[in-house]
């Protein structure tokens, strides 16, 4: 197990979002994240409308929009070895056939990023509260009572979304000084359907995109909402409230190997602070 500062995670938090350690294609609205306080692991766990039983439509993402605040903006330098398995996980999600890259005959020591083509979707809070207005809980899942009816568990549920159609790479050596990539090299290991250029806003940098006939966006950021369920006194199991909080800074991606299918079965959520915990599974 290692531990390291992770500035990408900072850098996304102060302008308000969350990060998905492992970018990742498809996130569903209403997605849930779950944490027991007596272990602290975090967990995503489904989707509300799962365990919400009412006869409303769930709501789903808003029309995509530019995010401005955050396209073409650049993390700080990652560890090298941290730094290319985020980019392992962007372009498989763009679709490469070989998405790892070595750059171990380089000096490279580290990688920045920058994403582009930035797009933010969400659920709107006040949708979110009128379907909540009406309907019970599925108390009797075992989730449930593990994840939103224990007294010692935390949840939260994701309503805005950070996606990418394309990323920008520069590394860097121990001194900070830009480090050359062999733009040739990477565009015949690449391959699939993954376009590479040199970069017009990062010096000796190169933007990988997906197809532009069929882009993949990559989810990398989110918001969420901390959901507490108060059920009604004297009522039927299942019947009660939900109230609204603020989520603080959270971050979530899947264990090193999964993809596909799997890769949605149980990803793993972290807490973030002044230093961020990564897991060498």
């Amino acid at each position: 197990m290692g531990k390291q500062k992770d500035p990408s995670v900072q850098g996304l938090n102060n302008l308000g979002y969350n990060v998905i350690r492992i970018p990742r294609p498809e996130i569903k609205p209403l997605t849930l994240l779950g944490k027991n306080t007596e272990t602290g692991m975090l967990t995503e766990f489904g989707t509300l409308d799962e365990y919400w039983k009412t006869d409303a439509k769930p709501p789903k993402w808003g029309f995509p929009v530019p995010a401005a605040s955050v396209n073409g903006k650049k993390t700080d330098s990652l560890d090298l070895g941290f730094g290319l398995n985020i980019l392992k996980g962007v372009l498989e999600v763009f679709g490469a056939s070989s998405p790892s890259l070595d750059l171990s005959h380089t000096k490279a020591t580290g990688v920045q990023f920058m994403y582009t083509g930035v797009t933010m979707v969400s659920v709107s809070q006040e949708v979110l509260g009128d379907y909540l207005e009406s309907g019970t809980l599925k108390v009797s899942n075992p989730s449930t009572q593990l994840y939103i009816t224990s007294p010692d568990a935390e949840l939260y549920i994701l309503t805005d979304l950070l996606r990418a159609t394309s990323i920008t790479v520069s590394a860097t050596d121990a001194g900070g000084n830009g480090v050359k990539l062999d733009l040739p090299q990477i565009n015949g290991v690449v391959g699939g359907n993954v376009s590479v250029k040199p970069s017009d806003a990062m010096e000796s940098g190169v933007t990988f995109a997906s197809d532009a006939a069929n882009p993949a966006p990559a989810c990398f950021g989110f918001k969420a909402l901390a959901l507490k369920w108060v059920p009604t006194v004297g009522a039927a199991a299942g019947v009660g409230s939900w109230s609204f909080g603020h989520a603080g800074n959270i971050s979530f991606g899947v264990v090193a190997g999964q993809s596909g299918s799997d890769a949605s079965a149980g990803p793993v959520v972290f807490d973030t602070g002044a230093e961020s915990c990564l897991l060498d599974i």
